[in-house]
């Protein structure tokens, strides 16, 4: 699409062809987001918004984090996107890094340079 749209026209057709999560689909008027940066956002009109839920948790470093644009730019030009049912190896090193940091004890492998690898599978039990 080379032609601009107004916010309105955004608005409308996000509503009319997307689904709003976490919401009544009846009467939902989206607000037409336009920029970010750090903790905050801004409306189509330049109004700021203070973003106490971190876009749904997902941007918790902040909007425009430069150290998180660059890891995606570095990893968008090895390899953008693999399914989840293969194996890559900044997943694998990923994998790894979460087991060490919030799991140390899953972390049992004699061989250093996989230690964690398989112990997500193992059952947990809950407490009632």
């Amino acid at each position: 699409m080379t032609e601009t749209l107004t916010s309105s026209q955004v608005k409308e057709l996000t509503t009319h062809y997307t689904y709003g999560t976490w919401r009544r689909q009846k009467g939902w008027a989206p607000l037409h987001v336009v920029d970010a940066e750090d903790c905050y956002f801004v409306d189509a009109d330049g109004k700021k918004y203070l973003d106490f839920s971190a876009q749904l948790m997902c941007v918790t470093l902040g909007h425009k984090n430069r150290a998180v644009v660059r890891a995606i730019q570095d990893q968008a030009e090895k390899l953008a996107y693999v399914g989840p049912g293969w194996a890559t190896q900044v997943r694998a090193e990923l994998s790894l890094a979460i087991v060490r940091i919030t799991a140390p004890q899953w972390d049992q492998s004699p061989r250093p340079e996989i230690r964690g690898a398989g112990q997500w599978n193992r059952p947990v039990k809950f407490r009632a």
